[in-house]
């Protein structure tokens, strides 16, 4: 506190605000029902970094589009994540240049000869929740604080 004036416990800083790219390898996405899934070798983002300060760390970047290749289990499956709504990237923690969070609101098509209305090759069933893993390099590389 200073002067009387309250600081949010919850204030992130990040600069610049604007469109970003990002860029990454390895993606695992697996089923919450089976634990099972698919493995990705590169990962791209597009989206826009809501630049400022006395953020919440909620959508600190949102518009975002995915996309990953080589799908490698099982063989000869491609996957592709695709928006609905607006997918963002809510900020959990930030430590030695390295920020952690989720990316909300994302639903994952599989496509591929192992794929069906019922699911991938029994890995991922229809409609199940999963987790996504992945570690992005942003560019322009943003400058972020936290609290």
């Amino acid at each position: 506190m200073t002067n009387g004036t309250a600081v949010s416990a919850a204030s992130w800083t990040l600069t610049p605000g604007g469109p970003v790219v990002a860029s990454g390898g390895t993606v695992v996405i697996a089923g919450g029902t089976t634990g099972t899934g698919v493995t990705g070798t590169t990962v791209t983002a597009r989206g826009w970094m809501n630049g400022g300060s006395g953020l919440s760390g909620t959508s600190l970047i949102d518009q975002l589009a995915f996309s990953f290749t080589n799908c490698g289990e099982p063989a000869g499956m491609t996957c592709q994540i695709t928006r609905v709504g607006t997918v963002a990237f809510d900020a959990t923690a930030h430590c030695s240049g390295v920020t952690t969070g989720n990316p909300v609101r994302v639903t994952l098509r599989c496509t591929g000869p192992f794929c069906a209305v019922s699911g991938c090759f029994g890995l991922i069933p229809a409609g199940d929740r999963v987790s996504i893993s992945f570690t992005l390099t942003l560019s322009p590389s943003p400058t972020i604080t936290s609290p």
